[in-house]
């Protein structure tokens, strides 16, 4: 299974719950645990908050896509939003990002977030 999702979302604060609802009701077409959900949830809102808090523009929507395959999900999202992306390394949000997903990457210039939490096969759920 290889299923693809593509939303934009405007680029406020308030929209966050939206995304985090949205990455939630995705993630739960696969076989995750309410925990690893809850994971999702934040990892997408921490990766929200970084780009309105660092990238000065708003005009642009957020791009967010949602990649679910068999081994779990990985989630873009993107700003398009003109102006330069600084993240200083012990920001909070990226520390919870890390701790959370599976792998990620930041890409400064190209204003893009991946985040990846594999989907674990256990016999108890």
């Amino acid at each position: 299974m290889k299923d693809k999702i593509e939303l934009t979302f405007p680029k406020k604060a308030s929209y966050l719950s939206v995304l985090r609802m949205t990455a939630s009701v995705i993630s739960s077409q696969l076989d995750y645990n309410i925990d690893e959900i809850e994971d999702i949830k934040v990892m997408v809102s921490e990766a929200g908050v970084l780009f309105i808090n660092n990238v000065p523009h708003d005009e642009e929507p957020l791009r967010v896509c949602f990649e679910l395959t068999d081994t779990g999900i990985s989630i873009s999202i993107t700003d398009r939003n003109s102006g330069e992306m600084v993240v200083d390394e012990g920001d909070m949000g990226v520390m919870i990002i890390d701790s959370l997903s599976d792998t990620w990457q930041l890409n400064l210039s190209q204003k893009r977030i991946i985040l990846t939490k594999k989907l674990e096969k256990q016999d108890n759920r």
